[in-house]
């Protein structure tokens, strides 16, 4: 095995880090704040939260399902997803299945 000069390992030495800003990382977590607060706003006449709206888009597009299938739809856990589920029922934009309770469904239209 070949020991390299103080000249070779010197030019193999890494290039210094770039700007924090400018990682792949860093820029799409910004993407992503931007786009929550941008959807955050496009929301708020309607009283909920982005967290809320997800919540309540699961239960319309899968009826029946439970808090633990929501909370896995959501990406939270499902002690949250309670918590959303009864934040939505409270303010009369779901209520609860007739024969169990952990199964929060989308209220009757016109309601």
């Amino acid at each position: 095995m070949r020991t390299m000069t103080p000249g070779e390992a010197s030019h193999r030495r890494r290039r210094p880090a770039a700007p924090l800003e400018s990682a792949l990382g860093f820029r799409m977590g910004r993407a992503h704040r931007s786009l929550r607060e941008a959807w955050g706003e496009r929301i708020a006449d309607l009283g909920l939260s982005p967290p809320q709206a997800a919540m309540l888009r699961a239960i319309c597009e899968q009826p029946g399902s439970g808090l633990r299938e929501l909370a896995r739809r959501v990406r939270t856990d499902p002690m949250n997803a309670k918590r959303l589920a009864d934040h939505l029922g409270q303010h009369g934009h779901r209520h609860l299945h007739p024969e169990d309770r952990r199964r929060p469904q989308q209220p009757p239209l016109g309601r």
